[in-house]
C-alpha cells in the first residue's frame, strides 16, 4: 500500500516506518515539548527509498529545516547495514548524510538517522543493537513486574508449541494485554496512554536528537 501524500505543514519532519512508530514518536514529541515537528510514515523500510525520492520533490520541502529518519534494525545483517541503507537513499535524494546514527549533519536541512532499538548503554563501548521499536518499548515499560509473567508465558509457548517468529512483537503485545488500562491497545495507542517511560535512560539518545530538532 502506498503512503498517502500528506502536505508538508511544519518546518521539521520525522519520517517513521508505520502507524505504531508514528504514535510512539508523536507522544515523545509532545512529552519533550515540541510542536513544530510533523511525522510522516513511509510504510516500511523497503519503501523508504521511493518515499524520500518523491518527498524532496513535494511542495514545501525546500523550506524544511530538519529531517530525522527513524528505522528498525530487525531485518538487516547488522544495525550498521540499516544505517547505511538509509544513508544511501538520502544520498540518492540529494540530501546530507550524517556520519553516524544519532548525530546531525552540519549543513541544511540538518539530517539525523535514528536506528532502533538504539545503543547498548550498558556497554563500556556503546554499540548499536539489532532489533526494533518493540525492543525499545520493552525496556521502557512502566509495569516491569508484568514482564516476568510475560516471559513465563512465552517460555510455555516455546516449550509446548513453537518459538514466535517475531518474539519482540509477541512479547510487547502480551505485556500490553496483561496491563488492564492497555488491554487491546496497539503500540501507538498505548503510547498515548502513558505506557512507556520517555525519561528512561534507554531514551537518552532519542531524547537528545528529538530535543535538538
Amino acid at each position: 500500500m502506498k503512503s498517502e501524500k500528506k502536505k508538508i505543514i511544519k518546518p521539521k519532519l520525522m519520517l517513521v516506518e508505520g502507524k505504531d512508530d508514528s504514535g510512539f514518536f508523536n507522544y515523545a514529541l509532545n512529552h519533550y515539548g515540541l510542536d513544530d515537528v510533523q511525522t510522516m510514515e513511509f510504510d516500511g523500510k523497503d519503501n523508504f527509498r521511493g518515499f524520500i525520492l518523491e518527498l524532496v520533490k513535494r511542495y514545501g520541502f525546500e523550506d524544511i529545516l530538519t529531517l530525522v529518519v527513524c528505522r528498525d534494525a530487525d531485518t538487516d545483517k547488522s544495525p550498521t547495514d540499516a544505517f547505511l541503507s538509509v544513508s544511501d537513499s538520502l544520498k540518492a535524494a540529494g540530501l546530507p548524510q550524517p556520519a553516524e546514527p544519532f548525530v546531525f549533519t552540519s549543513e541544511l536541512p540538518k539530517v539525523a538517522i535514528i536506528i532502533m532499538p538504539g545503543y547498548d548503554t550498558t556497554s563500556s563501548t556503546p554499540t548499536l543493537r539489532p532489533g526494533a521499536l518493540e525492543d525499545l518499548c520493552l525496556e521502557i515499560v512502566k509495569e516491569k513486574s508484568v514482564l516476568e509473567c510475560v516471559d513465563n508465558f512465552l517460555e510455555c509457548v516455546r516449550t509446548r508449541h513453537h518459538s514466535p517468529e517475531r518474539e519482540h512483537k509477541s512479547k510487547l503485545h502480551a505485556y500490553l494485554s496483561m496491563v488492564e488500562e492497555h488491554a487491546g491497545d496497539k503500540l501507538g495507542e498505548a503510547s498515548s496512554k502513558g505506557a512507556f517511560d520517555y525519561d528512561h535512560p534507554a531514551m537518552q539518545d532519542f531524547k537528545k536528537i528529538i530535543k535538538s530538532m
